[in-house]
């Protein structure tokens, strides 16, 4: 299990998608939702997402949930994505291999 007590964990996208402070769900919707911590880190022609559960979820995300091919969206942003920096205006993209 991932993130377990809120735990900060990595996902690995192929392009830079998300942005810091976007909401992200994945394949099973909103069972799990993450918030994405920071901008991402770039290793190589990957890009670094740290992220932690949200919504009250402390019991983790399952290594089921977080395979290569997998699907995230961007759910919810608290902050409009027209007033700020910080937080961008990318959909869907899916983990790396």
């Amino acid at each position: 299990m991932a993130g377990i007590n809120t735990e900060p964990f990595y996902l690995v996208f192929q392009e830079d998608y998300f942005a810091d402070g976007n909401w992200l769900v994945g394949e099973l919707n909103e069972e799990y939702l993450l918030i994405v911590k920071d901008d991402p880190k770039i290793e190589g022609s990957l890009y670094v997402y740290q992220v932690e559960l949200a919504g009250g979820n402390v019991s983790g995300m399952p290594g089921s949930e977080l395979q290569p091919g997998k699907r995230f969206s961007d759910e919810y942003s608290a902050v409009e994505k027209d007033l700020s920096r910080k937080v961008g205006d990318r959909m869907e993209c899916r983990l790396a291999a």
